[in-house]
């Protein structure tokens, strides 16, 4: 299982290094395992910021790629297409990567 001080001490450097190749920055985290209470099934939510001139294309190959590199299930939100519901709940638990 994956925890956030994994993603933090053994994966950053080759998640930002995906990110940048695909126009992503601000990569933060949020959910289940900011608040510890992610089990072995839990996805990982990543934020991100997309470069201007980016677009879904971008998004969908750091998606594979950060799945390919975690092998799990991983949600990949760019941070302007949060839901209004959503938005303020996710901005104010999500961590820098």
């Amino acid at each position: 299982m994956i925890t956030l001080e994994t993603l933090r001490n053994e994966k950053k450097a080759a998640i930002l290094r995906l990110a940048e190749q695909h126009g992503a920055r601000n990569v933060r985290v949020f959910g289940s395992i900011v608040h510890g209470e992610n089990r072995p099934d839990s996805d990982i939510d990543l934020l991100v910021d997309l470069d201007p001139g980016r677009d879904l294309f971008d998004l969908g190959g750091l998606l594979a790629d950060l799945k390919d590199l975690l092998k799990t299930k991983v949600d990949l939100v760019e941070a302007s297409c949060l839901h209004p519901y959503i938005r303020d709940r996710v901005l104010s638990e999500a961590v820098r990567l």
